[in-house]
């Protein structure tokens, strides 16, 4: 009777974890390490893990499952690009605490600051941009090789210089062709939503 009511609960376990546990942690993927040093794939992990459960948090269905979640935040985002809009519900001081807490050396290999004018405010303001050059580009163009929706979401941050309406089409509605188990699709993924949030949400003057 004991056996039998721990194989129920081994079961169980199991089941709880599908998809869980085939997610692979950050420092195990050799294309990162082809491309950031541990100092900087520890840095990384901030930002995957915050990408993570904030993921989780803003679809606020009951489970802990981060596949389910990333199902359910992508079908958001399908209907939200419906009615013109993007889906991120990420409290942005938050956002803005990330950035903060990463180094200057990572951030400064992912992104940069440019200038943009804006009618609304009627004033020249940083707005946050993806490098073309460095180590994360040079990132997106080694997956390129073997994965075709990062080859042509590459090809088109070289050409536009910029995250453009094609990549952010592509990325929404070709999210179920990533396999997001694989650490660097799911930070190219937190990469890419959190920049088009602080570019929508950013509103410091550049100075």
């Amino acid at each position: 009777m004991k056996y039998i009511l721990y194989l129920f609960l081994f079961l169980i376990s199991l089941s709880c974890s599908k998809g869980q546990g085939d997610f692979l942690e950050l420092g195990k993927s050799e294309v990162i390490k082809n491309h950031f040093d541990r100092d900087d794939i520890r840095e990384l992990n901030k930002i995957l893990k915050f990408f993570d459960d904030h993921v989780c948090n803003s679809v606020e269905i009951e489970t802990e499952n981060l596949d389910e979640c990333y199902k359910a935040f992508f079908s958001k985002n399908i209907d939200e690009s419906g009615k013109g809009n993007f889906f991120i519900n990420i409290p942005y001081e938050k956002q803005l605490d990330l950035f903060n807490e990463i180094t200057p050396s990572l951030f400064e290999k992912i992104w940069y600051f440019a200038k943009t004018w804006t009618h609304d405010v009627g004033d020249t303001l940083k707005t946050l941009n993806l490098k073309t050059k460095g180590p994360y580009p040079s990132l997106l163009k080694e997956i390129a090789q073997r994965n075709k929706g990062i080859e042509y979401y590459y090809n088109a941050l070289i050409n536009a210089g910029t995250i453009s309406p094609s990549m952010i089409g592509n990325f929404t509605y070709n999210s179920s062709k990533y396999d997001i188990r694989k650490p660097e699709i799911r930070l190219i993924f937190a990469i890419h939503y959190l920049t088009l949030y602080d570019q929508y949400l950013r509103s410091k003057k550049y100075e």
